[in-house]
């Protein structure tokens, strides 16, 4: 087929299925360049001009993948769903006409393969985050009960203490300096900032095969069982004191060690998680009483309030007709879907 008679087809289609609501873009992007009564689109690097009728064909002609955001032709894109009804969100353009339903709201699917599930995963939204508010709550409590029954500056005093007896005033270059005192001075440096964090000094958690001895080290069993490599020693608190770094654990790959970032979050009791994200590193989450605050609970019932009317605004969009998918098209390539992290709202499951 010739580039003439391509153009009268497409346009045909064009015409048919485009409104001025263009399927996959991003709120975020020059909504004017798309206006399909213009004769012409040019691509938004401004490398090249195409026939209007090119943009959503399935067929990638522009370099930065402008002229393909409803499609999976352009590799690397992203997909916006509008999920009118619920949250919006991206997936990778891979996930678009693959045969799955990835949008609650159907749109990046042909037309009548997916249901319209918004509602549905609207009300799980709310729930997680009404049930986030309530774990903050709970851990507020449980940190109030927790200072009622221990004497946080007693334990302060009697932790300088030891570091002044067994540590000195400098340091020195024997290993138990290293591990042990240094160890202790990073933790006596926050303890204006969070004076509940000597509840958790020494205190040993377990995560099959995770075993982590706060403020002192970290370690990971074999799969085996019979052996155990060093995750690290515990070297620095960072972002505010809100994360404890574990590093120079045991070899892994040449010339790196194994390392462990554990985020402190607030929780109603002291549970620790721990994933490998990469070849020699480990993240995980230390959820505890000993961080919630009233600035958390606020955090976390703004973030609930945001989402409540976030949705209503979709859903006063959906009353108004607008279901979020004008813009279904054909097409279909089946291809492989590829990871997309999901931001944690809560620690368990609900």
């Amino acid at each position: 087929m010739g580039v003439t008679a391509r153009i009268a087809v497409l346009f045909v289609i064009f015409s048919l299925v485009f409104s001025y609501t263009i399927r996959g873009l991003s709120p975020d992007a020059p909504i004017e360049a798309y206006d399909p009564s213009q004769a012409n689109f040019t691509c938004l690097d401004g490398s090249r001009t195409i026939p209007m009728a090119w943009v959503n064909d399935d067929y990638c002609d522009c370099p930065d993948g402008s002229d393909e955001p409803g499609t999976s032709a352009c590799t690397g894109n992203l997909f916006f769903c509008s999920n009118i009804g619920s949250r919006s969100k991206y997936i990778h353009s891979s996930f678009v006409d693959d045969g799955r339903c990835d949008c609650c709201d159907g749109s990046d699917e042909v037309a009548g393969l997916c249901p319209n599930t918004c509602a549905e995963e609207a009300a799980q939204f709310i729930a997680q985050y009404d049930f986030r508010v309530k774990e903050v709550e709970e851990g507020i409590a449980a940190r109030r009960r927790m200072e009622a029954t221990v004497e946080l500056d007693a334990e302060w005093d009697q932790l300088e203490e030891w570091f002044v007896l067994n540590c000195g005033d400098s340091e020195e270059t024997d290993e138990e300096w290293t591990d042990s005192c240094h160890a202790t001075e990073l933790l006596l440096e926050h303890r204006s900032t969070a004076p509940s964090l000597i509840v958790l000094y020494n205190t040993t958690l377990e995560s099959d095969p995770y075993t982590v001895h706060l403020f002192q080290n970290a370690s990971v069993a074999s799969s085996d069982g019979q052996r155990t490599h060093s995750l690290g020693v515990f070297s620095a608190l960072v972002e505010k004191g809100s994360t404890l770094l574990f590093l120079d654990g045991a070899p892994c790959g040449a010339d790196h060690g194994r390392s462990l970032r554990l985020a402190l979050t607030c929780g109603p009791s002291t549970v620790v998680q721990v994933s490998r994200i990469g070849t020699c590193e480990y993240e995980g989450t230390l959820y505890t009483p000993a961080v919630c605050d009233e600035s958390t609970l606020k955090e976390a019932q703004q973030l609930l309030e945001d989402l409540i009317e976030e949705i209503s605004e979709g859903r006063l969009a959906l009353d108004e007709g607008d279901d979020g998918n004008e813009m279904k098209e054909e097409g279909g390539k089946g291809k492989q879907k590829e990871p997309v992290e999901v931001e944690d709202i809560a620690h368990d499951e609900l």
